[in-house]
């Protein structure tokens, strides 16, 4: 391992890789699909069947529920925009605020994702798909912090002192 700190180590990119694997996924399922099977990306879990869903023919309600999906899609988005900004900057300079941004700002969103819609919550269906993001985001949490200067820096010490 170099003993620069500015040097950036492997590690640190592979995670921001994962990191920028995260939206890209995302991005893709919402444009191969389409508007129309926006509902289909969010439902089909055990406790909300795509059989059973009622699409709504009151124009109130259709509308709030269009608002609430484009909302949620807008989220999705902005937490994909800081995760291109966290990959940059550890990619660029293994920056630890960043890691720590990855972490626990997209860690946060991850885990309410995980526990609210897909595992108890079983509204989306429990797929290699939907637990892709959180499972590429925890392997790139736990692989970052290898190649970040501090940890570096004090493998060198270690192994040197």
């Amino acid at each position: 391992m170099p003993a620069d700190a500015t040097e950036v180590a492997v590690a640190a990119k592979v995670g921001a890789a994962l990191f920028l694997l995260v939206p890209y996924a995302g991005i893709s399922a919402y444009y191969e699909g389409g508007a129309a099977d926006q509902w289909n990306m969010i439902i089909g879990g055990d406790k909300a069947p795509l059989a059973a869903f009622k699409h709504t023919a009151d124009a109130t309600t259709a509308y709030a529920q269009s608002r609430l999906m484009l909302n949620f899609v807008i989220d999705v988005g902005g937490y994909g925009v800081l995760g291109f900004l966290v990959a940059y900057k550890l990619w660029t300079e293994a920056s630890l605020l960043f890691y720590l941004f990855g972490t626990f700002i997209i860690g946060i969103v991850d885990l309410a994702f995980l526990f609210l819609m897909v595992w108890p919550g079983r509204v989306i269906v429990f797929s290699p798909e939907s637990l892709g993001g959180p499972v590429i985001r925890a392997l790139a949490v736990m692989i970052t912090p290898f190649g970040l200067p501090a940890f570096t820096n004090a493998v060198v010490k270690a192994k040197s002192g």
